[in-house]
């Protein structure tokens, strides 16, 4: 589930933040004991966003993902071999910054 709530100044910045929500896995294998003990818990994921527009058809964008660098619940090798989570589901990067520009002409 995902929530966006924005803000736009109606001059030149914009500021979105949004809440990533991931409800619990039941895990109902024997071989994987510390999917047992992790996959059972939620994940929130809160992430920022603020746009600057300028010159009247340019704008700046800039963020971080993952804002309280939330790790994701810990998986054994039975189930995955890629940084020990299910990844493409969880966030497995933790926090990140990222920037675009984009110019129109």
């Amino acid at each position: 589930n995902t929530l966006s709530v924005g803000y736009d100044s109606n001059e030149f910045w914009s500021l979105t933040g949004r809440w990533r929500y991931f409800d619990g896995v039941d895990y109902d294998g024997t071989t994987d004991t510390i999917a047992e003990e992790n996959m059972g818990k939620s994940q929130s994921y809160f992430d920022l966003t603020a746009d600057f527009r300028f010159m009247s058809s340019h704008n700046i964008t800039v963020g971080v993902n993952n804002v309280f660098d939330k790790e994701p619940p810990m998986v054994g090798g039975t189930l995955t071999t890629n940084a020990n989570t299910i990844a493409g589901f969880y966030d497995t990067l933790g926090r990140y910054l990222f920037a675009q520009a984009t110019f129109r002409f």
